[in-house]
């Protein structure tokens, strides 16, 4: 029996020698200037005007008197195309696709809710970014180790706001609409003026339970364009002192990215959104 035990003992040892601890700071540089430009996709292009017009986006928010209550309802539009499939893919990975496919009853994946949020914010003329969001030991985890998500720079608060369409929540703070890495500070912060803001029945002590461990590193590209080139730069947004991730969920290579701690890289004020 005593035998067994060391056995068992050292098996977990070894297992845990594997994962990486997690880090419960969360600490980046706050400091730092930048001098990164992000470009995005002006409404005139034509794919977004496309989407614009054949969904009738104009329509839908045309007595929203705030960005945030625009956003709330291009938000609201996109969480009820479908229901949530964490396995399945569409045939093309754009919002045009997506939700072509959606209205004939297929259902997708958090990536493509974060997709066709962002495109038709694009196509109201909002800078829109899909973003990823990593759990800190996304290396050895089997699942469960990514989420997709929406950022969207709202002209009249002057910042970047994060909306998740597959739940149909958007962060709050001090009643003002909030970013990924402004949730990600409040949440480990135990912040009281966090709130979740929803136009479905949502339970907010579970949600905040289930986004924080993938609020750790954050992935978006620095080239938001509509011609769908796979090759666009990515940056990675990731904690002081934070290893560089090269494997998502054991086995699939992370793709290449301009790595920074530095806030000011990852959000840029509006003299570095440039419009294309």
């Amino acid at each position: 029996m005593l035998r067994n035990r060391l056995q068992r003992f050292k098996l977990f040892k070894k297992i845990s020698s594997l994962v990486a601890p997690i880090d419960q700071r969360i600490d980046f540089d706050k400091q730092a200037l930048s001098v990164l430009e992000s470009h995005f996709a002006s409404d005139q292009d034509e794919y977004l005007t496309q989407f614009r017009i054949k969904y009738a986006l104009d329509e839908l928010i045309e007595s929203a008197a705030t960005d945030t209550a625009r956003l709330q309802r291009v938000m609201h539009w996109v969480h009820h195309l479908w229901q949530h499939n964490g396995q399945n893919t569409p045939s093309q990975n754009d919002a045009m696709t997506i939700v072509a496919e959606a209205a004939q009853g297929q259902q997708f994946r958090c990536v493509e809710y974060g997709i066709v949020l962002a495109t038709a914010l694009a196509a109201l003329g909002f800078p829109a970014r899909i973003l990823s969001l990593m759990t800190q030991d996304v290396e050895h985890k089997r699942s469960c180790a990514g989420h997709v998500v929406t950022e969207v720079y709202l002209h009249d608060l002057a910042k970047w706001v994060m909306a998740d369409a597959q739940w149909n929540i958007m962060p709050m703070l001090n009643q003002q609409a909030a970013n990924a890495l402004e949730l990600t500070q409040a949440i480990y912060q135990g912040d009281d003026n966090l709130s979740l803001q929803s136009t479905t029945a949502i339970k907010p002590k579970y949600y905040l339970k289930w986004i924080k461990p993938y609020l750790y590193y954050f992935t978006t590209r620095l080239e938001h364009r509509y011609d769908f080139n796979a090759n666009a730069t990515q940056i990675r947004l990731m904690p002081i002192g934070a290893k560089t991730p090269k494997v998502f969920q054991r086995k699939h290579p992370i793709s290449a990215a301009t790595m920074t701690h530095i806030l000011a890289d990852f959000y840029p004020d509006k003299d570095r959104i440039k419009m294309i």
